[in-house]
């Protein structure tokens, strides 16, 4: 059977052979991310997921005089009536920043709700280290502004994320958390100071 790839979520290569795609694997030229479908599957998916491309056990290393292949064919758009639409990516796996510290997109700048109020425990749960010091007496008050200030650029930089929106949603509920847990804390307050006086 015949296989299609795509590495930048928006053209499809292909058909090729099975072989000659896993000669692309094996020199470098595509990598474990690369989205690839065949005849028969139900959807696009990564190729460390298809067993006959990445086997489970092990690849066998490659000779130095390995021969080149010859270039591919440039069909970008076959024919193939069951063959289903790629991904719908903001930021494909190939272009996708976050997690390597670049740039971050300008859809999720801005104040964070979630990293201010809860800042302790977002710091943990979105790989952003420096909120530990939120727990530091005298200093806390001035972590927590900074990662509501900062929080939404550090957790793009730190973390993985499949799409702005799956960053935004997540964040979102963070700020979720991050009311529930400072409307309790406030009440508990209170009940504490009128038994207490």
């Amino acid at each position: 059977m015949t296989w299609y790839y795509c590495v930048d979520g928006k053209n499809i290569i292909g058909p090729i052979p099975k072989e000659q795609l896993i000669d692309l694997i094996n020199r470098g030229l595509l990598n474990s991310q690369t989205i690839v479908w065949q005849e028969g599957m139900p959807q696009w998916l990564s190729a460390s997921t298809v067993n006959e491309l990445f086997p489970k056990d092990s690849i066998p290393a490659l000779p130095n005089n390995f021969p080149q292949i010859p270039p591919l064919p440039n069909n970008n758009n076959p024919i193939i009536p069951n063959m289903p639409h790629l991904p719908n990516y903001d930021y494909s796996p190939y272009n996708n920043p976050s997690g390597t510290r670049a740039s971050v997109p300008k859809e999720i700048k801005g104040w964070n709700w979630g990293a201010f109020l809860i800042c302790f425990f977002w710091s943990i749960g979105n790989n952003v280290w420096i909120g530990l010091l939120s727990a530091t007496p005298f200093v806390g008050l001035f972590v927590a502004i900074y990662m509501g200030i900062n929080g939404n650029e550090l957790a793009w930089k730190n973390k993985r994320w499949e799409s702005v929106e799956h960053f935004k949603s997540t964040q979102k509920n963070w700020t979720i958390a991050g009311v529930i847990f400072t409307i309790i804390s406030f009440f508990l307050g209170i009940l504490i100071a009128a038994a207490g006086g």
